[in-house]
Protein backbone atom coordinates (compact mmCIF):
# COMPACT_ATOMS: atom_id res chain seq x y z
CA UNK A 1 0.00 0.00 0.00
CA UNK A 2 2.80 2.14 0.89
CA UNK A 3 4.57 1.37 -1.87
CA UNK A 4 1.31 2.25 -4.55
CA UNK A 5 1.06 5.88 -2.72
CA UNK A 6 4.59 6.85 -3.34
CA UNK A 7 4.27 5.58 -7.16
CA UNK A 8 1.32 7.94 -6.99
CA UNK A 9 2.70 10.56 -5.50
CA UNK A 10 5.75 10.74 -8.05
CA UNK A 11 2.77 10.50 -10.56
CA UNK A 12 0.98 14.22 -9.02
CA UNK A 13 4.35 15.55 -8.71
CA UNK A 14 5.25 15.00 -12.08
CA UNK A 15 2.17 16.04 -13.20
CA UNK A 16 1.91 19.36 -11.06
CA UNK A 17 6.42 19.87 -12.47
CA UNK A 18 4.85 19.83 -16.29
CA UNK A 19 1.30 21.91 -15.80
CA UNK A 20 3.93 25.27 -13.95
CA UNK A 21 6.31 24.55 -16.50
CA UNK A 22 3.54 25.05 -19.51
CA UNK A 23 2.12 27.66 -17.35
CA UNK A 24 5.50 29.09 -17.36
CA UNK A 25 5.75 28.81 -20.95
CA UNK A 26 4.61 31.53 -23.98
CA UNK A 27 3.47 30.30 -27.46
CA UNK A 28 3.07 32.85 -30.73
CA UNK A 29 1.07 30.77 -32.90
CA UNK A 30 2.40 31.17 -36.45
CA UNK A 31 -1.06 31.78 -38.07
CA UNK A 32 -1.45 34.66 -35.28
CA UNK A 33 1.38 36.41 -36.13
CA UNK A 34 1.40 35.99 -39.74
CA UNK A 35 -1.93 37.27 -39.15
CA UNK A 36 -0.89 40.41 -36.98
CA UNK A 37 2.39 40.76 -39.44
CA UNK A 38 -0.17 41.07 -42.40
CA UNK A 39 -2.55 44.10 -40.72
CA UNK A 40 1.05 46.09 -39.97
CA UNK A 41 1.94 45.55 -43.36
CA UNK A 42 -1.16 46.98 -44.65
CA UNK A 43 -0.48 49.96 -42.86
CA UNK A 44 2.45 50.76 -44.94
CA UNK A 45 -0.19 51.18 -48.14
CA UNK A 46 -2.82 53.75 -49.10
CA UNK A 47 -4.68 50.79 -51.22
CA UNK A 48 -6.23 47.67 -50.24
CA UNK A 49 -3.37 44.62 -51.00
CA UNK A 50 -3.02 40.90 -50.86
CA UNK A 51 0.12 39.97 -48.95
CA UNK A 52 1.26 36.38 -48.70
CA UNK A 53 4.28 34.57 -46.84
CA UNK A 54 7.07 33.36 -49.20
CA UNK A 55 7.91 30.85 -46.51
CA UNK A 56 5.99 28.35 -43.93
CA UNK A 57 6.17 29.99 -40.73
CA UNK A 58 6.20 27.45 -37.06
CA UNK A 59 5.02 28.54 -33.91
CA UNK A 60 7.56 30.22 -31.55
CA UNK A 61 7.82 29.37 -28.37
CA UNK A 62 9.18 31.01 -25.06
CA UNK A 63 9.86 29.27 -21.49
CA UNK A 64 8.33 32.50 -20.05
CA UNK A 65 5.11 33.82 -20.02
CA UNK A 66 6.76 37.67 -19.85
CA UNK A 67 7.34 38.17 -23.65
CA UNK A 68 5.56 40.55 -25.93
CA UNK A 69 5.95 40.94 -30.15
CA UNK A 70 6.69 44.40 -32.13
CA UNK A 71 6.55 44.32 -35.79
CA UNK A 72 8.57 46.58 -38.00
CA UNK A 73 8.32 46.90 -41.79
CA UNK A 74 11.77 46.91 -43.90
CA UNK A 75 11.79 48.78 -46.84
CA UNK A 76 12.28 47.62 -50.02
CA UNK A 77 15.02 47.86 -51.36
CA UNK A 78 15.76 47.32 -55.36
CA UNK A 79 18.13 44.26 -54.17
CA UNK A 80 15.39 42.80 -52.32
CA UNK A 81 12.38 41.16 -53.90
CA UNK A 82 9.79 40.43 -51.65
CA UNK A 83 8.29 42.77 -48.38
CA UNK A 84 9.61 42.40 -44.93
CA UNK A 85 8.32 42.25 -41.69
CA UNK A 86 10.73 41.78 -38.76
CA UNK A 87 9.00 40.78 -35.86
CA UNK A 88 11.29 41.54 -32.53
CA UNK A 89 10.46 39.29 -29.35
CA UNK A 90 10.58 40.93 -25.38
CA UNK A 91 11.51 38.20 -22.84
CA UNK A 92 10.68 40.55 -19.38
CA UNK A 93 11.45 43.60 -20.74
CA UNK A 94 14.85 42.91 -23.03
CA UNK A 95 14.96 41.55 -26.68
CA UNK A 96 15.65 37.53 -26.76
CA UNK A 97 14.38 36.80 -30.34
CA UNK A 98 13.59 37.95 -33.94
CA UNK A 99 11.81 36.79 -36.74
CA UNK A 100 12.01 38.02 -40.52
CA UNK A 101 9.12 37.18 -42.68
CA UNK A 102 9.36 38.11 -46.35
CA UNK A 103 5.78 38.49 -47.84
CA UNK A 104 4.25 38.59 -51.78
CA UNK A 105 2.51 41.97 -51.95
CA UNK A 106 -0.05 42.85 -54.38
CA UNK A 107 -3.11 45.37 -54.44
CA UNK A 108 -6.57 45.27 -55.29
CA UNK A 109 -7.89 47.32 -57.55
CA UNK A 110 -11.18 48.72 -59.56
CA UNK A 111 -10.97 47.70 -63.25
CA UNK A 112 -13.38 48.53 -65.70
CA UNK A 113 -15.43 45.82 -68.21
CA UNK A 114 -17.57 46.61 -71.04
CA UNK A 115 -21.20 46.79 -69.76
CA UNK A 116 -22.60 45.71 -73.44
CA UNK A 117 -20.59 44.60 -76.40
CA UNK A 118 -19.17 47.78 -77.65
CA UNK A 119 -17.58 48.89 -80.88
CA UNK A 120 -14.40 49.99 -82.31
CA UNK A 121 -14.66 54.06 -82.32
CA UNK A 122 -16.93 54.30 -79.36
CA UNK A 123 -16.92 57.06 -77.28
CA UNK A 124 -17.17 55.69 -73.58
CA UNK A 125 -20.03 57.01 -71.68
CA UNK A 126 -20.91 55.68 -67.89
CA UNK A 127 -23.60 53.68 -69.09
CA UNK A 128 -21.17 51.41 -70.93
CA UNK A 129 -18.53 50.93 -68.01
CA UNK A 130 -19.32 48.27 -65.29
CA UNK A 131 -16.45 48.31 -62.29
CA UNK A 132 -15.04 44.59 -60.93
CA UNK A 133 -11.71 44.32 -58.74
CA UNK A 134 -8.52 42.43 -59.77
CA UNK A 135 -5.37 41.46 -57.73
CA UNK A 136 -2.40 43.11 -59.81
CA UNK A 137 0.90 43.89 -59.14
CA UNK A 138 2.00 46.73 -56.74
CA UNK A 139 3.38 49.60 -59.26
CA UNK A 140 0.08 48.78 -61.57
CA UNK A 141 -1.46 52.05 -62.21
CA UNK A 142 -5.22 52.25 -61.02
CA UNK A 143 -7.95 53.39 -63.20
CA UNK A 144 -10.64 55.36 -62.49
CA UNK A 145 -14.02 56.93 -64.29
CA UNK A 146 -11.81 60.27 -65.48
CA UNK A 147 -9.49 58.17 -67.28
CA UNK A 148 -11.69 55.57 -69.37
CA UNK A 149 -14.98 58.21 -70.02
CA UNK A 150 -14.89 59.86 -72.82
CA UNK A 151 -11.97 58.16 -74.61
CA UNK A 152 -12.67 56.04 -77.86
CA UNK A 153 -12.27 52.42 -78.60
CA UNK A 154 -9.69 51.10 -80.73
CA UNK A 155 -10.95 48.08 -80.81
CA UNK A 156 -14.18 46.06 -80.27
CA UNK A 157 -14.52 44.83 -76.84
CA UNK A 158 -17.24 42.01 -76.36
CA UNK A 159 -20.00 42.35 -73.34
CA UNK A 160 -17.93 41.65 -69.51
CA UNK A 161 -14.20 41.91 -71.32
CA UNK A 162 -11.59 43.90 -69.33
CA UNK A 163 -11.13 47.42 -71.13
CA UNK A 164 -7.02 47.87 -71.02
CA UNK A 165 -5.46 51.61 -70.92
CA UNK A 166 -3.93 49.89 -74.98
CA UNK A 167 -8.00 50.05 -75.75
CA UNK A 168 -8.20 53.76 -74.92
CA UNK A 169 -7.34 56.21 -77.40
CA UNK A 170 -7.00 60.31 -75.99
CA UNK A 171 -9.90 61.93 -78.71
CA UNK A 172 -9.09 65.21 -79.96
CA UNK A 173 -9.58 67.98 -77.67
CA UNK A 174 -10.40 71.24 -78.15
CA UNK A 175 -8.94 74.33 -76.73
CA UNK A 176 -10.23 76.60 -74.25
CA UNK A 177 -11.49 79.45 -76.07
CA UNK A 178 -12.50 77.62 -79.02
CA UNK A 179 -16.11 78.06 -80.41
CA UNK A 180 -19.03 75.40 -80.32
CA UNK A 181 -22.35 74.53 -80.48
CA UNK A 182 -24.39 74.86 -77.73
CA UNK A 183 -27.80 72.65 -76.97
CA UNK A 184 -30.12 73.14 -74.30
CA UNK A 185 -32.46 70.60 -74.15
CA UNK A 186 -35.85 70.70 -72.22
CA UNK A 187 -38.70 67.81 -71.90
CA UNK A 188 -40.34 70.33 -74.33
CA UNK A 189 -37.52 72.88 -75.97
CA UNK A 190 -34.77 72.75 -77.76
CA UNK A 191 -32.50 75.63 -78.35
CA UNK A 192 -29.52 76.24 -80.11
CA UNK A 193 -26.76 78.66 -79.80
CA UNK A 194 -23.20 79.11 -79.87
CA UNK A 195 -20.86 80.01 -77.15
CA UNK A 196 -17.13 79.84 -76.10
CA UNK A 197 -15.22 77.25 -73.99
CA UNK A 198 -14.00 78.06 -70.47
CA UNK A 199 -11.45 75.23 -70.38
CA UNK A 200 -10.15 72.15 -72.87
CA UNK A 201 -13.28 69.92 -73.81
CA UNK A 202 -13.19 66.00 -74.12
CA UNK A 203 -16.17 64.41 -75.56
CA UNK A 204 -18.18 62.58 -72.74
CA UNK A 205 -16.80 64.96 -70.04
CA UNK A 206 -18.16 68.06 -68.34
CA UNK A 207 -17.00 71.30 -69.72
CA UNK A 208 -17.84 74.99 -68.78
CA UNK A 209 -19.14 77.59 -71.68
CA UNK A 210 -20.38 80.97 -72.28
CA UNK A 211 -23.27 81.73 -74.56
CA UNK A 212 -22.87 84.08 -77.48
CA UNK A 213 -25.73 85.92 -75.65
CA UNK A 214 -24.87 85.68 -72.42
CA UNK A 215 -21.77 86.35 -70.03
CA UNK A 216 -22.59 83.34 -66.72
CA UNK A 217 -20.71 80.09 -67.81
CA UNK A 218 -22.95 77.31 -67.84
CA UNK A 219 -21.92 73.77 -67.29
CA UNK A 220 -22.59 70.92 -70.08
CA UNK A 221 -21.37 68.02 -71.46
CA UNK A 222 -18.99 67.75 -74.64
CA UNK A 223 -20.17 65.50 -76.86
CA UNK A 224 -17.64 65.73 -79.40
CA UNK A 225 -17.92 67.21 -83.27
CA UNK A 226 -17.72 70.95 -81.14
CA UNK A 227 -21.23 70.56 -79.92
CA UNK A 228 -21.56 70.93 -76.05
CA UNK A 229 -25.19 69.88 -74.47
CA UNK A 230 -26.62 71.41 -71.53
CA UNK A 231 -29.74 69.01 -69.87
Amino acid sequence: MQRFFVIGLCVITWWSAAFVASAQQAIFSAERLVAAATVHLQRQFPFPIVAEPTQPLSDVEFRTTAVHAEFEYLPRSTRRAFHMIRITFFCDGSPCRELLIPFKVQKKIAIPRAKRDLSSGTILQPADIEWDTAVVAVDTPDLSADDVVGYRLTRSIAAGSRINTKDLQHPETLRAGSTVQIIVRTPHVLIRTTGKLLEAAVPGKEVRVVPKSGRAAIQGIYKGNGIVEIQ
